[in-house]
């Protein structure tokens, strides 16, 4: 018989609850910036649309705030800055969520959820420089069983907190 040995390496004891590893937060204002670039909706799949005209919806900081309405297009740009402001303390900013949701607008019936894509705080915050530049995120209908990939969203996004100095947005155009 052939026996293999593997060394153990214990990990140091760490007496830190979960609570206290996480970054801390000092109470204040704290302000998100969201450059919605576009959006590219798949035209098949199980739930196609015969006609689409887009707007995106971001609930973020309490708010929401919205691009316009693009027209007739499965694939729309709308270039649109939105911004979210609000007095947050440790645990309240902890716990909040950003949602990216794309809706087919129509005048006549209640628009159609098409897609969404949700991120909390944290995942933004320990970002480089608290943001991220130009990012493709995937927009899923979870609306049956499963999560069904119908598009994508382009945005920019970055976060302002108390004693946090703005970066200037790079463009690589």
């Amino acid at each position: 018989r052939l026996l293999l040995r593997r060394q153990v390496h214990l990990l140091p004891f760490c007496s830190l609850s979960l609570a206290a590893r996480l970054p801390t937060f000092p109470h204040g204002s704290y302000s998100i910036r969201i450059h919605v670039h576009d959006v590219s909706i798949f035209q098949s799949g199980p739930k196609a649309f015969t006609s689409m005209n887009p707007v995106v919806h971001v609930y973020a900081l309490g708010d929401t705030q919205h691009t316009q309405v693009c027209r007739w297009s499965f694939t729309a740009i709308f270039d649109r800055m939105l911004f979210f402001s609000k007095t947050l303390g440790q645990e309240q900013i902890r716990d909040e969520v950003i949602t990216l949701a794309v809706w087919n607008w129509n005048f006549w019936r209640p628009s159609q959820l098409i897609g969404s894509y949700s991120f909390d705080f944290l995942a933004l915050w320990n970002q480089k420089d608290h943001c991220f530049r130009e990012r493709w995120l995937p927009l899923t209908n979870t609306t049956g069983n499963e999560d069904d990939l119908v598009g994508y969203i382009r945005i920019s996004a970055v976060v302002y907190g108390p004693g946090i100095m703005p970066v200037a947005e790079h463009s690589t155009h």
